[in-house]
């Protein structure tokens, strides 16, 4: 199930990982042996937006999407590994968000006299 956020609130969704310590073949990854990660961003109606590179920072890392300049969508977000030698691993489990466009304003008063 999608976590619903609404727009215009200046949201921004802070996405957390953690560092892999290991290669697909169960062998020890070092941390110097990471390139960067890639951080892809799917919208079920607009498509793949093209994936943005990712610093690593000690251990775990985290993105912040900008819920308020996304257009309202149902996004799969991702990240995959890059080693140092250019191999990409397969992607990691996704977060889902779906951003519901804002609500609209309410109606004035009425039998005003």
């Amino acid at each position: 199930m999608a976590e619903q956020i609404r727009q215009g609130y200046e949201h921004v969704r802070v996405i957390n990982a953690t560092a892999p310590t290991e290669r697909s073949d169960g062998t020890p990854l070092d941390p110097s042996e990471i390139s960067h990660y890639l951080w892809y961003i799917t919208g079920a109606k607009t498509g793949l937006v093209a994936p943005i590179a990712v610093q690593l920072v000690g251990g775990a890392f985290s993105e912040s999407f900008d819920v308020d300049s996304a257009d309202p969508d149902t996004y799969d977000i991702y990240y995959t590994t890059v080693d140092t030698e250019g191999r990409e691993s397969i992607p990691s489990s996704s977060l889902v968000l779906e951003i519901l466009p804002p609500l609209a304003a309410p109606n004035p008063p009425s039998n005003v006299s």
